[in-house]
């Protein structure tokens, strides 16, 4: 899900006395004024309908608000390899991605961070243990697309390594798979990044890339009842 407008819509018609998991892309640029104004601005809206906001930084994010001193009552920019627990469940969150048309973006003067990238930490995920979800921006190279291409083509000509760092990319993102799911129970994956809604299964843990205006429920119609 993405977009201020939306979310205030979300919020103002559809949802209150609940919280919501963002993965990333959440359009905070380098207007740093700009920027604190509407989380404040929105912070109200959320206090006011008892929401609880999480956010991970997406490749199209600045970088500078998930270091620790932005705070506020009803959102938290929440930073990598940080968990909470929300609705009983035990969430790990780990943003970051490469903006594939970054050439374009620092040619034109667009925003663009040269730490958007995930960063794998292998010694931080051996650590773990009781995760129940993973909200990730990118994700392990099984879950879906399971292939880079089509529109990434289109960048690869400017950016001769692209195509070998998205994979790189996927590859790390399947390393923390890996290193997790040895002393953890994951049940689901929640991933954004590629501007579709599809879900996908492996080894009984669901993944599920959330696209732009989409929500799913963290929790079943089942759980909700109890």
């Amino acid at each position: 899900m993405g977009g201020f407008d939306h979310l205030k819509w979300l919020i103002k018609t559809k949802l209150s006395d609940c919280n919501i998991i963002q993965v990333g892309d959440f359009g905070m640029s380098n207007n740093i004024v700009l920027m604190t104004k509407t989380l404040i601005e929105l912070n109200e809206l959320l206090k006011k309908h008892n929401v609880i906001l999480y956010v991970i930084r997406g490749n199209h994010d600045n970088p500078a608000f998930w270091n620790g001193t932005h705070l506020y009552s009803n959102i938290e920019l929440v930073p990598d390899y940080e968990t909470r627990v929300i609705e009983d469940k035990t969430v790990l969150f780990v943003g970051g991605a490469i903006s594939i048309d970054r050439v374009e973006r620092i040619k034109e003067g667009y925003p663009y961070w040269v730490d958007e990238n995930f960063v794998l930490n292998e010694a931080k995920l051996k650590l773990y243990r009781g995760i129940d979800v993973v909200v990730t921006h990118s994700a392990p190279r099984f879950a879906y697309p399971q292939t880079i291409g089509g529109v990434v083509n289109g960048y690869t000509a400017n950016d001769p390594t692209l195509i070998q760092e998205l994979g790189l990319e996927r590859f790390e993102h399947t390393v923390m798979y890996d290193i997790l799911k040895e002393n953890n129970n994951i049940t689901d994956w929640y991933y954004g990044h590629f501007h579709t809604n599809k879900l996908t299964f492996h080894e009984g843990v669901q993944f599920r890339v959330v696209g732009v205006k989409d929500t799913h429920h963290l929790r079943t119609e089942a759980e909700y009842g109890n």
